[in-house]
Order: C-alpha cells, then structure tokens, then sequence
C-alpha cells in the first residue's frame, strides 16, 4: 500500500483512487470527500473523465 505525502493541506484527503494501466497505477485523483470519490467514478464510467482514454481500471485507497 502506497502511503501518500501531503504538502500544504491541513486535511487528510478521503481516498485516492488510482487510475492502472495494464495492471500498473499510472495516475492519480486524490478525494477529499465520499462526494469527490464518487463523482470521479461515475465520471470514468460515463467516459467523461480524462483518463477513461488512458486507464483501463482504478482502484481505490481509502486513507
């Protein structure tokens, strides 16, 4: 499990949702709110995010 670094916030985030590439996490969205992680979800399944071109799954780090 990858432990994130934080620069500059006072708060911890939600979760990080790592968006994989073969297999391999590639990028990253980082969720201050169950709010956020969702919206991120619901917009790769819609294939209206960014990375819905470039990833081919995500998995989710709850922190």
């Amino acid at each position: 499990m990858m432990k994130p670094n934080f620069i500059g916030y006072d708060n911890k985030p939600f979760s990080i949702v790592h968006w994989l590439v073969d297999g391999v996490a590639t990028f990253k969205t980082v969720c201050y709110s169950a709010a956020e992680e969702t919206e991120a979800i619901k917009n790769y399944n819609n294939g209206t995010s960014g990375f819905c071109e470039l990833a081919n799954d995500c998995d989710i780090e709850r922190v």
